[in-house]
């Protein structure tokens, strides 16, 4: 990778992010997609204009949500949703897992990552559809993390991903 470089015949080598690709298998325009290697491209029928599909009922429900590290969330309603910290569960299979990972292929699947998102997609679908308004506490999670004993356990609980999932879902977090 550096033999280049330090022989003199390229320039200093840029990290190239597994996650943020240049080029894009597909093109998503108006009503068209058009995928990489095929000839032309496919119309695409839109869910919204599907005639099964039905709008949710209006609630009138509100819900604060407090966010926390021995429950992952406590509701208003005094519900309690449990902590499934993938990440402590998991912490004697990873280290062995990224040894042989180390040896291998790069770009293979993030399995706690996976996990965890699949929960917060779950728990945060079921709140909007439940609920009208959702109010969550507002707290500094770049703070949190710094402090080296509660770092890893505020991670694994991933508050600022639920909070953009709650967003992306339907919710405006204030």
């Amino acid at each position: 990778m550096f033999a280049n470089f330090f022989s003199k015949r390229a320039k200093y080598p840029r990290f190239k992010s597994k996650r943020k690709s240049r080029a894009s298998a597909f093109t998503f325009r108006d009503d068209w997609l058009k995928l990489a290697k095929m000839a032309g491209p496919l119309d695409i029928v839109g869910w919204c204009d599907h005639p099964t599909v039905k709008p949710l009922a209006a609630t009138d429900a509100v819900v604060g949500i407090d966010v926390g590290l021995d429950h992952l969330l406590a509701l208003s309603t005094g519900e309690k949703i449990v902590n499934p910290r993938h990440e402590r569960l998991d912490r004697a299979h990873l280290t062995t897992a990224q040894r042989h990972c180390a040896r291998k292929e790069k770009g293979s699947a993030n399995r706690i990552t996976d996990r965890r998102r699949d929960g917060l997609y779950k728990l945060t679908t079921r709140l909007v559809r439940e609920n009208e308004t959702l109010v969550i506490e507002d707290l500094t999670v770049r703070n949190m993390v710094r402090n080296r004993k509660l770092a890893r356990a505020v991670s694994d609980a991933a508050w600022a991903e639920f909070r953009s999932l709650l967003a992306t879902v339907g919710a405006s977090p204030h």
